[in-house]
């Protein structure tokens, strides 16, 4: 893979610290100080969906508002040459379409597992939040190396998962949700090795990011406590979400 990889990082880090994502930051934080303060009630679980989905939310305002202004900008300006720019919009059109249904998705089952007795439903979700970022990651497939040792990965971790659980039926549900969000693991690397850019760097990074942050809480919930758990899985699963976001051109 021939591929810069010193430049992509500094692009992509300038890329997340580009002040029109602050205020997502400053979600993600206001939703980190309520939850030190919650209360189980009906008005606590309420005001904690509306928290945890606001960050999510924004990066949806981010993708269809702030974005598409950058991107049109580019187009009219010449910040692409009219050959990148035919050759590109369709597809980046419809990867930005994929995205955002699938921030959607990703919204909605936020809010169902605030709930204790909606969490299957929220995994559902979830799992066709994660096919949409397939669909929109496979439009950047084009080969595939480094991307096969997701295969292995998820072969280990699912059976090793499905021993802290009572119920058949939750585990072939978890077993399937594990094999799609390593499925979006597997396109978005693909996409690295194809393409190696800014935006696909940060696709996978996000892409390792929720896996990350959906291990440690399948672990902590069926395995064994993890220390710091919500820290740890909600930061994750922030900053998979706002790299992914990021990854529209």
């Amino acid at each position: 893979m021939d591929c810069n990889l010193r430049k992509i990082t500094k692009e992509a880090i300038r890329t997340l610290i580009d002040p029109t994502v602050w205020p997502y930051y400053g979600l993600n934080v206001l939703y980190g100080i309520t939850q030190s303060t919650h209360i189980e009630d009906e008005f606590g679980l309420v005001s904690s969906v509306a928290f945890k989905t606001a960050p999510i939310w924004y990066l949806v305002f981010y993708i269809k508002v702030i974005k598409r202004r950058r991107f049109h900008f580019q187009r009219e300006f010449g910040s692409r040459t009219s050959l990148e720019t035919d050759e590109n919009d369709d597809e980046e059109i419809c990867y930005n379409q994929d995205l955002t249904i699938g921030l959607v998705f990703s919204l909605v089952g936020d809010a169902l597992l605030v709930f204790p007795a909606t969490f299957i439903h929220g995994v559902f979700v979830f799992g066709a939040a994660h096919i949409f970022y397939i669909l929109g990651l496979r439009k950047r497939y084009g080969k595939a190396g480094y991307a096969w040792l997701v295969v292995p990965l998820c072969m280990m971790t699912s059976p090793y998962i499905m021993l802290g659980m009572e119920s058949y039926t939750l585990a072939a549900v978890i077993v399937l949700y594990n094999i799609t969000i390593n499925t979006m693991l597997f396109y978005a690397i693909c996409s690295l090795e194809s393409r190696c850019s800014t935006s696909t760097m940060l696709a996978t990074i996000g892409a390792c990011s929720f896996v990350l942050s959906d291990s440690v809480l399948a672990f902590d919930r069926w395995i064994m406590p993890v220390p710091y758990r919500g820290l740890v899985v909600m930061s994750a699963y922030y900053f998979a979400q706002v790299n992914l976001a990021l990854s529209i051109y």
